[in-house]
Protein backbone atom coordinates (compact mmCIF):
# COMPACT_ATOMS: atom_id res chain seq x y z
CA UNK A 1 0.00 0.00 0.00
CA UNK A 2 1.08 3.53 -1.07
CA UNK A 3 1.73 6.15 1.52
CA UNK A 4 -1.28 7.82 -0.40
CA UNK A 5 -3.08 4.79 -0.38
CA UNK A 6 -2.38 4.70 3.96
CA UNK A 7 -3.50 8.79 4.05
CA UNK A 8 -6.57 8.33 2.41
CA UNK A 9 -7.44 5.59 4.30
CA UNK A 10 -6.27 7.33 7.65
CA UNK A 11 -8.58 10.85 6.11
CA UNK A 12 -11.46 8.12 6.08
CA UNK A 13 -10.95 6.64 9.27
CA UNK A 14 -10.49 10.01 10.86
CA UNK A 15 -13.84 11.29 9.06
CA UNK A 16 -15.45 8.15 11.19
CA UNK A 17 -14.49 9.83 14.22
CA UNK A 18 -14.99 13.00 13.53
CA UNK A 19 -18.75 12.55 12.22
CA UNK A 20 -19.29 10.17 15.69
CA UNK A 21 -18.64 13.68 17.78
CA UNK A 22 -21.49 15.11 15.82
CA UNK A 23 -23.37 12.48 18.64
CA UNK A 24 -22.44 13.33 21.98
CA UNK A 25 -22.28 16.00 24.76
CA UNK A 26 -19.85 16.88 26.65
CA UNK A 27 -21.57 14.64 29.34
CA UNK A 28 -21.30 11.43 26.80
CA UNK A 29 -17.58 11.81 26.48
CA UNK A 30 -17.01 11.49 30.18
CA UNK A 31 -19.73 9.04 31.20
CA UNK A 32 -18.03 5.60 32.67
CA UNK A 33 -17.66 2.82 29.81
CA UNK A 34 -19.05 -0.11 30.40
CA UNK A 35 -15.90 -1.57 31.62
CA UNK A 36 -15.40 -0.51 35.31
CA UNK A 37 -11.39 -0.50 34.61
CA UNK A 38 -11.51 0.82 30.68
CA UNK A 39 -11.72 4.01 29.59
CA UNK A 40 -14.67 6.50 28.86
CA UNK A 41 -15.21 7.55 25.49
CA UNK A 42 -13.12 10.74 26.10
CA UNK A 43 -10.82 9.04 27.42
CA UNK A 44 -10.59 7.12 24.07
CA UNK A 45 -10.95 10.19 21.76
CA UNK A 46 -7.72 11.61 24.22
CA UNK A 47 -5.35 8.54 23.44
CA UNK A 48 -5.64 8.14 20.21
CA UNK A 49 -4.73 11.85 19.12
CA UNK A 50 -2.37 11.54 22.11
CA UNK A 51 -0.87 8.51 20.43
CA UNK A 52 -1.39 10.25 17.09
CA UNK A 53 0.41 13.39 17.78
CA UNK A 54 3.19 12.55 20.44
CA UNK A 55 4.50 9.24 19.18
CA UNK A 56 3.36 8.30 15.37
CA UNK A 57 3.98 12.32 14.18
CA UNK A 58 7.36 12.43 15.89
CA UNK A 59 8.42 9.16 14.90
CA UNK A 60 7.60 9.43 11.54
CA UNK A 61 9.67 13.26 11.43
CA UNK A 62 12.45 11.29 13.20
CA UNK A 63 12.59 8.49 10.12
CA UNK A 64 12.42 11.88 7.41
CA UNK A 65 15.71 12.48 9.40
CA UNK A 66 18.83 12.23 7.27
CA UNK A 67 20.85 13.85 10.63
CA UNK A 68 19.19 11.59 13.08
CA UNK A 69 21.01 8.23 14.21
CA UNK A 70 18.59 5.37 13.17
CA UNK A 71 17.03 2.86 15.67
CA UNK A 72 19.18 -0.39 14.93
CA UNK A 73 17.45 -3.92 14.42
CA UNK A 74 14.00 -4.45 13.39
CA UNK A 75 10.21 -4.92 14.00
CA UNK A 76 9.40 -8.01 16.36
CA UNK A 77 7.35 -10.83 15.55
CA UNK A 78 4.24 -9.36 17.27
CA UNK A 79 5.15 -6.32 14.86
CA UNK A 80 5.59 -8.69 12.06
CA UNK A 81 2.09 -10.59 12.42
CA UNK A 82 0.35 -6.96 12.88
CA UNK A 83 1.60 -5.17 9.56
CA UNK A 84 1.27 -8.69 7.77
CA UNK A 85 -2.53 -8.69 8.93
CA UNK A 86 -2.73 -5.17 7.91
CA UNK A 87 -4.55 -4.34 11.41
CA UNK A 88 -4.54 -5.43 14.93
CA UNK A 89 -6.18 -8.19 16.05
CA UNK A 90 -10.08 -8.62 16.23
CA UNK A 91 -10.00 -8.97 20.15
CA UNK A 92 -9.33 -6.64 22.99
CA UNK A 93 -6.40 -6.41 23.62
CA UNK A 94 -6.15 -5.35 27.83
CA UNK A 95 -2.81 -4.26 29.17
CA UNK A 96 -2.36 -3.74 32.91
CA UNK A 97 -3.21 -0.47 34.35
CA UNK A 98 -0.76 2.14 34.37
CA UNK A 99 -1.39 4.81 36.72
CA UNK A 100 1.24 6.91 35.14
CA UNK A 101 -0.94 6.64 32.03
CA UNK A 102 -4.69 7.56 32.50
CA UNK A 103 -6.11 9.61 29.28
CA UNK A 104 -7.39 12.95 30.24
CA UNK A 105 -11.12 13.69 29.35
CA UNK A 106 -12.06 15.82 26.83
CA UNK A 107 -14.30 17.92 25.06
CA UNK A 108 -16.34 17.20 22.29
CA UNK A 109 -14.87 20.63 21.03
CA UNK A 110 -11.35 19.74 21.91
CA UNK A 111 -11.97 16.01 20.31
CA UNK A 112 -12.89 17.65 16.94
CA UNK A 113 -9.73 20.12 16.80
CA UNK A 114 -7.73 17.45 18.22
CA UNK A 115 -8.53 15.27 15.37
CA UNK A 116 -8.17 18.03 12.81
CA UNK A 117 -5.03 18.37 13.92
CA UNK A 118 -3.37 15.19 13.59
CA UNK A 119 -4.97 14.88 10.06
CA UNK A 120 -3.73 18.15 8.60
CA UNK A 121 -0.15 17.34 10.43
CA UNK A 122 -0.18 13.37 8.87
CA UNK A 123 -1.56 15.45 5.78
CA UNK A 124 1.23 17.86 5.76
CA UNK A 125 4.31 15.17 5.89
CA UNK A 126 2.90 12.09 3.99
CA UNK A 127 4.55 13.89 0.75
CA UNK A 128 8.10 12.92 2.14
CA UNK A 129 6.39 9.63 3.92
CA UNK A 130 7.21 7.82 0.18
CA UNK A 131 11.26 8.86 -0.59
CA UNK A 132 12.09 8.23 2.70
CA UNK A 133 14.73 5.52 3.20
CA UNK A 134 12.87 2.63 4.43
CA UNK A 135 16.28 1.58 6.49
CA UNK A 136 15.97 4.72 8.81
CA UNK A 137 14.05 3.61 11.94
CA UNK A 138 12.45 4.89 15.14
CA UNK A 139 11.62 2.88 17.79
CA UNK A 140 8.16 1.72 18.93
CA UNK A 141 7.52 0.32 22.71
CA UNK A 142 5.75 -3.05 21.39
CA UNK A 143 7.65 -3.60 17.87
CA UNK A 144 10.35 -2.25 17.58
CA UNK A 145 12.34 -0.04 15.62
CA UNK A 146 9.87 1.02 12.57
CA UNK A 147 10.68 3.30 9.44
CA UNK A 148 8.10 6.13 8.21
CA UNK A 149 5.97 4.18 5.87
CA UNK A 150 5.19 1.53 9.20
CA UNK A 151 4.85 4.55 12.01
CA UNK A 152 1.69 6.03 9.05
CA UNK A 153 0.17 2.28 8.59
CA UNK A 154 0.54 2.25 12.67
CA UNK A 155 -1.16 5.27 12.72
CA UNK A 156 -3.90 4.27 10.99
CA UNK A 157 -4.56 0.79 12.27
CA UNK A 158 -4.26 2.39 15.69
CA UNK A 159 -7.55 5.02 14.47
CA UNK A 160 -9.19 1.58 13.20
CA UNK A 161 -8.32 -0.45 16.04
CA UNK A 162 -9.57 1.97 18.29
CA UNK A 163 -12.98 2.41 16.20
CA UNK A 164 -14.13 -1.31 18.00
CA UNK A 165 -13.59 -0.28 21.94
CA UNK A 166 -16.08 3.21 20.32
CA UNK A 167 -18.55 0.77 19.63
CA UNK A 168 -18.79 -0.63 22.81
CA UNK A 169 -19.10 2.46 24.69
CA UNK A 170 -21.47 3.27 22.23
CA UNK A 171 -23.58 0.49 22.99
CA UNK A 172 -23.26 1.26 26.40
CA UNK A 173 -24.10 4.76 26.22
CA UNK A 174 -26.90 4.32 23.98
CA UNK A 175 -28.73 1.21 26.08
CA UNK A 176 -28.61 3.06 29.44
CA UNK A 177 -25.88 1.62 31.30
Amino acid sequence: MTSEQVVARFDRTTTDWLDSLGRYCDDDLRRPGPDPEGWNLGQVYSHIIEATESLAIPSIRKCLDPERKSSPGSMNIAGRLIFFIGSFPPVRIRFKPRPDYVPSDITVDDAKAGLIRTRDAIRSISGSIEKADPLRRARHPAFGPLNAQQWLLFAEMHLRHHLRQKRRIDKALHSGN
